[in-house]
């Protein structure tokens, strides 16, 4: 009867614990990178563009997707790839500053991005990147540095 009383608390025991910490603990961390994007579509004002760079907490970045709306704002949403596979999902509404007021050609550009949901060790998570960078319509890129927080 003992025997059976401890294989019961051991079952309850490790019962509970392994769910516990398979749920894992949501952990807020910085997140830094810089980005490179490059036109690699366009249907009507809605832009594709392939997106590669570097940031912590995934590496090398490529195979990456963005999409561009000019008819609303320029609004932007797609995700970062990690190195392993496992993204994050962004969208964000940039602010243009041209280089030629009348034109809106080639310029900077602030955003902060809204991170939310991905892929692998990024499933639920959430955060913020404020980005700066450059544009060119022209030859159609942008580059940008980003820096926020992440909370997977």
């Amino acid at each position: 009867m003992k025997t059976l009383k401890t294989l019961f608390m051991l079952y309850i025991v490790l019962g509970l614990a392994v769910p516990a910490n398979s749920q894992g603990k949501q952990v807020e961390r910085p997140i830094k990178g810089s980005f490179y994007a490059v036109v690699t579509g366009s249907e009507g004002p809605i832009e594709t563009l392939s997106i590669t760079g570097i940031a912590s907490h995934l590496g090398i970045v490529k195979d990456c997707e963005m999409t561009l709306d000019k008819a609303h704002k320029f609004a932007m949403s797609g995700s970062i790839r990690a190195a392993n596979g496992d993204c994050f999902y962004f969208s964000g509404i940039p602010i243009l500053i041209p280089y030629d007021p009348l034109v809106l050609t080639s310029g900077t550009f602030t955003v902060q991005m809204t991170i939310e949901d991905g892929t692998g060790r990024f499933i639920g998570c959430s955060g913020w990147l404020e980005a700066t960078g450059t544009y060119d319509m022209v030859n159609d890129y942008a580059m940008w540095t980003a820096e926020g927080t992440i909370i997977y």
